[in-house]
């Protein structure tokens, strides 16, 4: 967030650094084409995380970054040639969707997503606020997402979204799992198709049931365990 003059001051910019004489210099960048009414309205594009994704040999963009700020426009950028600033549209860029993320709750808060969207087998997930979890797939051959959801979650998760993860096998076995926030709610899902919810901690509540989670904070899953940080203790589950 902050002032764009390109270079400089990068605020709303996406950039690549490399090392120099001991130091970080700027390689490529990549700024909206509406970063003046970002600034204005505070729809800072650092609101989420950028998602750095594997090689895709046959594509004409084999190098990909997917990401999506507070506006909740996704943008595919590729890493080789992130294509800097154009005033007039994101055409320049590998993709631009406006409006796939969260939803807008009044004309004063017009912010989106803070979600930084995890990458499993061809599939992207956004959770925005306000809005459901969002399964976009990616073509390996353009690098490119469908521009509309393949599927969506039964639950809307309220502000501030949530920032979902994987866990899956190879590619085998995937499941996405999410925290709903304000609820205090652990939620897993087929993350081949969102609609099946596969668990969640109010089913057995007495046994599984925890306090208020913090916000943004994503689940850590690892060596067959999910960790949950609260405000008051780390939460941890297991096979039965």
């Amino acid at each position: 967030n902050g002032t764009w003059d390109s270079g400089p001051d990068w605020g709303n910019s996406y950039l690549k650094l490399l090392p120099a004489n001991g130091t970080l210099s700027m390689a490529d960048f990549f700024t909206p084409f509406n970063v003046s009414t970002l600034i204005l309205q505070d729809r800072d594009l650092g609101s989420g995380m950028a998602t750095l994704l594997p090689t895709f040999s046959s594509s004409p963009f084999p190098h990909i970054m997917i990401g999506a700020g507070k506006e909740g426009r996704i943008y595919v950028v590729s890493r080789d040639n992130m294509g800097h600033f154009n005033s007039a549209c994101d055409c320049q860029i590998v993709q631009s969707i406006a409006n796939a993320v969260g939803v807008a709750t009044n004309t004063t808060d017009l912010t989106r997503n803070y979600s930084t969207p995890p990458y499993w087998n061809g599939n992207v997930y956004f959770s925005g606020t306000n809005d459901t979890i969002k399964r976009f797939h990616l073509s390996t051959a353009t690098s490119k997402l469908t521009t509309t959801p393949s599927d969506t979650s039964a639950t809307t998760y309220a502000f501030p979204g949530s920032n979902p993860v994987v866990s899956a096998n190879g590619n085998g076995s995937g499941i996405l799992w999410a925290i709903e926030t304000g609820a205090g709610i652990l939620r897993a899902y087929d993350a081949t198709k969102l609609t099946t919810e596969l668990y969640n901690t109010t089913q057995n509540a007495a046994r599984d049931a925890w306090g208020s989670a913090i916000k943004f904070a994503p689940p850590l899953v690892v060596n067959g365990k999910v960790y949950v940080g609260t405000r008051t203790q780390l939460v941890v589950y297991g096979n039965l």
